[in-house]
């Protein structure tokens, strides 16, 4: 397993040490998530302008269905902001151990069967091992660990599906990441249920996190 071999993820430790906990909720998250996505996921086939989009819009899709599903907005906002984490360290990792291995097509079964494959561990506990290191709290890295939905053995966490619906919200907008979409699409009726919001208050909370967004993207080229 690629994500057992190798030592720490520096990039990723040292910046989110510089900004600490408070500060990757502020806007100066636009220039600490630039300087942690500062190059291409190879093996994922994503570039750093991709992944700091898609990092930052779900980080605010996130803080504007706080206050509708009962969520805290910094810890929300949070959650998007890192959502991305396990894939960052498997793809680091990934370049050093298997810099010979030409990266296999995705799944049509979807993201976390690709990883299962060529990884072993997919993003998702990746990403909760790193953030419970770095002692994020639970309230951060449970919902990151289990957004996806599938193969769950119990109930998520309400923020695992406020999560799910927003990388949702992104993967309509264009921004989405490979092998993701299928985790999303099928999901958004029930949740919303759920959640006891109409289509219609989702579309509007959708279209607010948009512009703000939109606003905000200059600072991520």
């Amino acid at each position: 397993m690629v994500y057992n071999k190798g030592e720490p993820v520096a990039t990723l430790d040292e910046a989110l040490g510089r900004v600490g906990f408070e500060e990757v909720f502020r806007l100066t998250s636009l220039a600490s998530i630039a300087g942690l996505v500062n190059f291409q996921l190879r093996f994922y086939g994503v570039s750093a302008q991709r992944l700091r989009e898609n990092s930052v819009f779900t980080a605010v899709v996130m803080e504007e269905l706080a206050p509708f599903v009962g969520a805290e907005g910094r810890v929300s906002y949070t959650a998007g902001l890192l959502r991305s984490a396990g894939k960052i360290a498997l793809d680091v990792t990934a370049q050093r151990d298997l810099r010979f291995v030409r990266p296999p097509a995705m799944s049509p079964l979807g993201l976390l069967a690709w990883e299962q494959e060529l990884f072993g561990p997919a993003n998702p506990e990746v990403a909760a091992a790193l953030l419970r290191a770095w002692r994020l709290p639970f309230e951060v890295y449970v919902p990151i660990r289990d957004h996806y939905l599938h193969a769950l053995a119990i109930d998520p966490v309400p923020m695992a599906k406020q999560l799910n619906l927003a990388a949702g919200v992104v993967e309509e907008a264009g921004l989405g990441l490979p092998g993701e979409a299928m985790y999303w699409s099928e999901r958004r009726a029930g949740l919303l249920a759920q959640f006891q919001l109409s289509p219609e208050v989702f579309a509007r909370i959708s279209t607010r996190a948009t512009a703000r967004f939109d606003k905000m993207r200059a600072a991520l080229t």
